[in-house]
């Protein structure tokens, strides 16, 4: 059926590029958020091929979607429509658990607004509509992930996992091995509080009563203690301003974070006046976080004082 018979090859045509300007626009803002996501929470695990599993299966696949739904609204309009009506219900069925309803407004909406668009579509010419709703987003991939992945490639680990003492900025401290005193799993404040009093002296055992040799970081600790490509980050903390400057962004590196885990959020003993206590990022991100949450990749990693003899 030709867009004259459908609305007529004027309104098609508006409709079309309508079209394509929005899905091109989305595809292109959800790459940029996909690769950004994918290098800061993603890309932890030691072999490449699960790395890049998780990225298409976790990170891009909206947008990938948005560009396939494109390609196919171009040239076949109304199977591009039926296309995005299957996306935004995947959508819905998938993010339905989201806080404030987020895919409602990011995701499933505008794909059924380009569901309707798409059924009264007559793009000309679909060769440049296919340039530019599949190339714009590609580059942005493209252009976004080359710095990224050249950070997480460099980055620097020793492979130590043991109790590690280290200094700066005025802080010296002994941070806990792997093990109950670092986990690989997120857990709530509490228990994070929990764990460190109860921590034996060389980081490796829980006892059944508190024994007050390990701690949380204060907020304050664990910014002067980051660090990039084995240097200290010069790390400061503004308490007024309630936000961290540094001389060098820090990364998830070895000694203070394990380059391959998932956590990539650290509690600390600081609490806000509104009950909540703050979360540091192995960037040095500062968030105030309520205390009950369990992220998978919120944790945390205990200190001590050295007067105890070192593990």
């Amino acid at each position: 059926m030709s867009g004259e018979s459908r609305f007529g090859s004027a309104r098609g045509r508006i409709a079309g590029w309508a079209g394509v300007t929005i899905s091109t626009l989305l595809a292109t803002l959800w790459s940029l958020w996909g690769i950004f996501e994918n290098f800061h929470e993603g890309w932890y695990h030691r072999e490449l091929w699960p790395n890049v599993q998780l990225m298409f299966d976790q990170y891009l696949s909206v947008p990938l979607c948005i560009m396939l739904g494109s390609a196919v609204a171009i040239t076949r309009p109304r199977l591009g429509a039926l296309a995005y009506l299957l996306f935004a219900a995947f959508a819905a069925w998938e993010f339905h658990s989201a806080p404030g309803q987020a895919w409602l407004f990011f995701i499933a909406a505008p794909l059924l607004a380009l569901a309707l668009l798409s059924w009264c579509a007559d793009v000309r010419p679909r060769r440049v509509a296919l340039w530019i709703a599949l190339g714009l987003p590609l580059v942005t991939m493209t252009v976004a992930a080359a710095p990224n992945a050249w950070r997480v490639a460099h980055r620097v680990d020793d492979g130590s996992r043991e109790a590690r003492l280290i200094v700066g900025n005025e802080v010296e401290l002994v941070w806990a091995p792997a093990g109950p005193g670092w986990p690989e799993d997120g857990l709530s404040w509490e228990q994070a509080l929990d764990r460190c009093r109860r921590l034996s002296a060389d980081g490796r055992t829980l006892a059944d009563q508190p024994l007050d040799i390990w701690r949380l970081p204060t907020v304050e600790e664990l910014i002067a203690s980051s660090v990039r490509h084995g240097q200290n980050a010069g790390g400061r903390w503004n308490d007024r301003a309630q936000r961290a400057t540094f001389q060098v962004t820090p990364d998830k590196e070895a000694p203070l974070w394990d380059p391959h885990s998932k956590v990539i959020y650290w509690w600390t003993s600081s609490e806000t006046a509104d009950g909540k206590a703050l979360r540091v990022a192995f960037n040095g991100h500062v968030m105030p976080v309520p205390k009950h949450v369990g992220w998978g990749y919120l944790g945390f990693r205990a200190v001590r004082s050295t007067a105890i003899a070192k593990p």
